[in-house]
């Protein structure tokens, strides 16, 4: 292994530190939004980024893998922002199904609800609709960013008439944020796992293998989240 190879690894195992360390940071703060007056830009925020680098950095662990090499700066100019790419990327190259848990891994992606909405919507975020006020003030009509505080306010309100839970009086709004919150934070952690487990069980690469030690909070979330 060369020196450049090494500086590479180093700069990628930072990455995957860095990752962690974002998301776990986002998701706390998350949980707790209701004792925070619902500020949702500080979870969006590390939440988006966090998540851009762990995809990425799993793109990176699966390409090294299989050609011993990582990916250009055009792949990564590519994948741009966009989860969801990266996402299928990573189920069309990276992503090994070869025991029970892998496969029920699998089977989560593909066809929970609204895991592809969560991800579109931190997306939409990471692109451009941290500034929509700013769009607004400077009257920019050319832009097209969305309000994701709105659209996250439609997805909670979306999954919590799926549930049993009804929101009929005053008294009752933080039991049912409480649900919705920790809906979609056992959601991620669920796909989290997904990842995580791609590092240990999967075929991602001797290289992931050693990073392991890194990804390992997201192999065991948080109890209380109840995640089979």
């Amino acid at each position: 292994m060369n020196n450049d190879d090494t500086k590479k690894i180093n700069a990628l195992e930072d990455e995957l530190h860095s990752s962690v360390k974002l998301i776990k940071n986002g998701l706390d703060l998350y949980l707790n939004i209701i004792e925070t007056n619902l500020f949702y830009q500080a979870p969006f925020f590390l939440l988006s980024i966090g998540l851009e680098r762990l995809l990425k950095s799993y793109i990176c662990y699966g390409h090294y893998e299989k050609f011993n090499t990582f990916p250009t700066g055009i792949e990564f100019k590519h994948y741009s922002h966009n989860l969801d790419l990266m996402l299928d990327i990573i189920l069309d190259n990276y992503f090994n199904t070869n025991c029970e848990a892998l496969e029920k891994d699998n089977k989560f992606i593909k066809t929970h609800k609204h895991l592809r909405k969560i991800l579109e919507l931190l997306t939409g975020f990471a692109v451009g609709a941290r500034y929509y006020n700013f769009d607004i003030i400077a009257g920019d009509e050319k832009k097209k960013t969305k309000d994701i505080e709105q659209e996250w306010a439609l997805l909670e309100s979306k999954i919590l008439l799926e549930s049993k839970h009804h929101f009929d009086s005053p008294e009752k709004y933080t039991e049912v944020k409480t649900y919705v919150v920790k809906y979609i934070t056992k959601t991620l952690y669920t796909f989290l796992r997904a990842l995580a487990r791609q590092f240990t069980l999967g075929n991602l690469g001797a290289l992931a293998l050693q990073h392991s030690c890194i990804i390992h909070p997201f192999l065991f979330p948080p109890k209380d989240l109840n995640i089979d």
